[in-house]
């Protein structure tokens, strides 16, 4: 039998889960209503409920746990990273060291870092002791950037070119992964369980548009796994059926920054297609003196910008996807 399951981190993940092997340890105590355990089984949660525990991780420098909420379909979210209004685990030890934890997967439970033993908690509690037939880990895109509806994806992977049509995603980035070791995407890939990242825009910010195509996305999921009947809703179908016929596959990007700290005007918005002529943002100094122009790596689309105007030398300003021709590039540069 084929189940569902969905994990918020930095992050939140949709899993499609298929065969178990351990049991849900419960420790015994309840906060704010809900079972606290330190594993996971999905197989010891009932069919067709909706249930709701926490999950208890590393200590704090106060002594005190951190528990990560899970919803099944099932939820674990960055909470150090949201009590501290930034996408990196802030680690107390040797003067809040900041951990991206999507890209330190499986984690170490022996090192000395907090954020290993979080992820580590988090991998063996929950992913590793649970086989899964298919995941996707949603996030949005870097503080003060903003993506359209995009997808890293690994084609050489079986199965993922078909979850890849099912998102209707704007923008698939064909990616070994191989920039991003430790992302949970990555890791259920050389484990042999087929994923994608799908990035829902921008930050920080409250996108309609984008929650429900992500959500619309899921369903789709569901019902290609054979997990869930299909939507007849035409509306629903409609508009993803015109997504997908726009979706754009890529297998490099670039991005184009800036070497003099200034202000930022964009010219160019995300999906715009461009060329290395296109002038795509102006930088002026504080007396409007324009001190550069920023012009794409090569032409291609503009797959993400940098939407605070306020901007440090070498900070990303635009990200431009293309084809290359490059035979090495096939799976992705």
């Amino acid at each position: 039998m084929v189940r569902i399951s969905s994990t918020f981190c930095a992050l939140a993940s949709f899993i499609a889960y298929s065969i178990v092997s351990a049991e849900t340890v419960y420790t015994g105590d309840i906060i704010s209503g809900h079972k606290v355990v330190t594993r996971l089984d999905i197989d010891d949660i009932p069919e067709n409920s909706l249930t709701k525990l926490w999950l208890r991780t590393t200590h704090t420098n106060v002594g005190q746990r951190l528990h990560v909420p899970l919803l099944i379909a099932k939820g674990c979210s960055n909470v150090n990273g949201m009590y501290n209004n930034r996408r990196e685990y802030v680690n107390r030890y040797e003067g809040d060291i900041l951990t991206d934890m999507n890209r330190e997967f499986p984690g170490k439970i022996t090192n000395r870092l907090a954020s290993q033993k979080f992820v580590s908690m988090i991998w063996d509690g929950v992913f590793s002791n649970n086989s899964f037939t298919a995941a996707v880990d949603m996030h949005t895109d870097t503080s003060d950037n903003e993506l359209p509806n995009f997808v890293f994806a690994d084609l050489t992977i079986p199965y993922v070119y078909r979850m890849t049509e099912l998102t209707g995603a704007d923008v698939i980035k064909i990616d070994l992964g191989s920039g991003t070791l430790g992302a949970i995407e990555n890791i259920l890939d050389y484990d042999g369980v087929p994923s994608i990242t799908l990035e829902l825009g921008k930050s920080k910010s409250w996108q309609k548009d984008q929650i429900q195509r992500g959500y619309d996305y899921v369903f789709r999921q569901m019902a290609d796994l054979k997990m869930y009947p299909p939507t007849e809703d035409p509306f629903v179908i409609k508009a993803y059926e015109e997504y997908k016929a726009k979706s754009y596959y890529g297998n490099e990007y670039d991005s184009t920054g800036s070497t003099n700290g200034g202000f930022v005007e964009l010219h160019v918005k995300n999906l715009d297609i461009v060329t290395t002529k296109t002038k795509a943002a102006t930088v002026y100094n504080v007396f409007g003196d324009v001190m550069e122009i920023i012009y794409p790596k090569f032409d291609g689309v503009i797959t993400s910008f940098n939407h605070y105007p306020l901007n440090e030398p070498g900070v990303d300003i635009i990200l431009t996807i293309h084809n290359s021709t490059d035979p090495a590039c096939v799976n992705g540069c």
